[in-house]
C-alpha cells in the first residue's frame, strides 16, 4: 500500500512564503526574487490591491517589480509579514539598524504600500521603542532617539499616508518636553530648523509658547 504523502491537516499560510506551490506571481527586487500569491498580497496591501486588480501595467504580469530603492531586507521582512502574521525584530535583517531604525524603516514601508496590519504593529513597536528612550527619570535622552523623532516630523518627513504615528510622537514629545532639551543634538535641531517641519515646528512653538505663559502668569 502506498504511503500517504498529504499533510494530516491543513497547511499554514506560512508554509506557502517563496514557495512555488499555488504561487501565481513573482515579487522581485533589488536582486531577489520572492513567490507570492497575489491573493495574499492583496488582502494585505491596499497598494498590491490597486496594483493587481486596478489599472496598473503589474495587473496582468507574472513578475511584480517593486525596483531597487528600498532596503531587500526590509521589503523581504514586509513579505514575510503578509504571511506570517506576526511582526517580530529577527525579520529585519538589515545590518547596523538599532530598534528604532528596523522599526521606523518597516512603518515606512508599510505607510508606502499601504499595508494597515503592518504599519499598525510597527507603530506599537516604535513607540514603545521611543518611550524606552525617553521616558523615565535618570536617563539621558540618546540621539538615535532625537534621530527617529526627525525622521517622523521633520522637514523631510514626508507624506504620511496615515497620520497616526505623527501624532502620537509629537505627543509624546510635548509630554516629555523638558528632559528633550537636555539632549544637545535636539537642541541643535531645534535652532537651526531642522527637527520640525512646518506644520509640527508651529504646533511645537504654540505649545511651548502656552506651557510658559503658564509658567510665568
Amino acid at each position: 500500500m502506498a504511503l500517504d504523502a498529504r499533510p494530516k491537516g491543513p497547511r499554514k499560510l506560512h508554509t506557502f512564503y517563496n514557495s512555488q506551490s499555488l504561487s501565481d506571481c513573482v515579487v522581485k527586487f533589488s536582486n531577489r526574487r520572492v513567490f507570492a500569491h497575489k491573493l495574499v498580497l492583496v488582502q494585505n496591501s491596499v497598494w498590491f490591491d490597486k496594483a493587481l486588480l486596478g489599472g496598473f501595467k503589474e495587473a496582468g504580469e507574472f513578475v511584480i517589480n517593486l525596483g531597487d530603492d528600498d532596503d531587500p531586507n526590509d521589503v523581504e521582512a514586509m513579505l514575510k509579514y503578509f504571511y506570517h502574521g506576526s511582526y517580530t525584530t529577527p525579520l529585519i535583517t538589515s545590518p547596523g539598524q538599532d530598534n528604532l531604525g528596523k522599526h521606523l524603516a518597516m512603518y515606512l514601508l508599510a505607510d508606502m504600500y499601504d499595508a494597515p496590519a503592518l504599519r499598525k504593529e510597527a507603530t506599537t513597536l516604535l513607540i514603545a521603542c521611543l518611550k524606552t528612550s525617553i521616558v523615565g527619570p535618570g536617563k539621558a535622552i540618546e540621539d538615535p532617539a532625537i534621530t527617529s523623532i526627525k525622521q517622523i516630523l521633520g522637514p523631510g518627513a514626508g507624506d504620511f499616508a496615515d497620520k497616526t504615528l505623527q501624532e502620537e510622537v509629537y505627543q509624546l514629545i510635548i509630554a516629555n518636553i523638558a528632559r528633550l532639551y537636555k539632549n544637545q543634538l535636539f537642541e541643535q535641531l531645534l535652532i537651526s530648523g531642522k527637527m520640525f517641519n512646518q506644520n509640527f515646528g508651529m504646533k511645537f512653538a504654540y505649545k511651548t509658547g502656552e506651557i510658559l505663559g503658564r509658567f510665568y502668569s
